[in-house]
């Protein structure tokens, strides 16, 4: 059988200027690793849309993914904002809050007399935000660097807030988080959500051992598990239990009741490590 291509070859390459999809000047633009590369081991990795593996799309047909020789990159930023808005210090906390997150849990699994399953970490939640935020607008398709952004856009307070302005976030915006027991990254933008007759939009970015969500301010949708990050927080609390684990991929969870979901899958990415031994 003859294997098909993902569709997420076309969101891939394209020329090496464009429109930034943080600042949105129109310039050079450079690649940027999705998770970033100081917070995960770089690997060869296979990228796919979330489309052609969730469900039973990956049991219908055989697809062939987009490979990535060291991690899943996006040639969507300029350097700027790669370097000192998302990266930088940015990503120098997220590459510390995982890399210690990733210490406690092995040494919680490796401890059979454990007294709790939950640990925490320190961590400076600006920084850590606007690096995690910043790779979300980043992990997107390269064709949507050849239009000028809009200002209206949903994504522009996000933006907004990754250039430096805090009250963008808060007053818009809420942030939870959950562990995340699974080796397959996931990034999304604003798929529509609805449950329980409640409808409304997320974003996420997923990967070993955190996932985090964006939500619209007081009207989200989010695992019972999972825990808010303000601007305020100082500390990172993650449930390392099994608990409502089928729905530790959310928004990508198996859909129940009234529950429906709508989404540009363009823009709603996955990447696998291939075990290279």
């Amino acid at each position: 059988m003859q294997k098909i291509i993902s569709g997420r070859h076309k969101g891939v390459g394209g020329s090496w200027k464009g429109y930034c999809q943080i600042c949105g000047e129109f310039g050079v633009l450079t690649k940027d690793h999705v998770p970033p590369k100081a917070a995960i081991s770089l690997t060869k990795v296979e990228q796919k849309l979330m489309t052609e593996v969730y469900g039973q799309a990956s049991e219908l047909k055989k697809i062939k993914g987009v490979i990535g020789k060291n991690g899943s990159t996006f040639k969507t930023i300029c350097a700027e904002c790669n370097n000192s808005k998302a990266g930088g210090v940015n990503d120098e906390e997220v590459s510390r809050v995982y890399k210690k997150l990733h210490e406690l849990i092995f040494q919680h699994f490796s401890n059979p007399h454990s007294i709790s399953n939950t640990i925490a970490v320190d961590v400076d939640s600006k920084r850590f935000l606007r690096a995690m935020i910043g790779h979300i607008l980043s992990a997107t398709s390269a064709q949507l660097c050849r239009e000028p952004l809009k200002r209206d856009d949903k994504d522009q307070l996000l933006r907004d807030f990754v250039l430096g302005d805090d009250f963008s976030l808060s007053e818009n915006y809420d942030i939870y988080y959950w562990y995340y027991p699974f080796r397959r990254h996931i990034s999304t933008r604003w798929v529509a959500f609805r449950n329980q007759g409640h409808t409304t939009a997320v974003s996420s970015l997923s990967f070993f051992p955190l996932a985090m969500l964006i939500t619209n301010k007081n009207e989200g949708i989010y695992p019972a598990q999972a825990r808010k990050l303000t601007l305020e927080s100082n500390h990172i609390y993650l449930d390392i239990t099994a608990r409502n684990l089928e729905y530790a991929t959310f928004p990508f969870c198996s859909l129940k009741g009234d529950q429906l979901m709508v989404f540009n899958e363009s823009v709603c990415i996955t990447s696998m490590p291939i075990n290279t031994e």
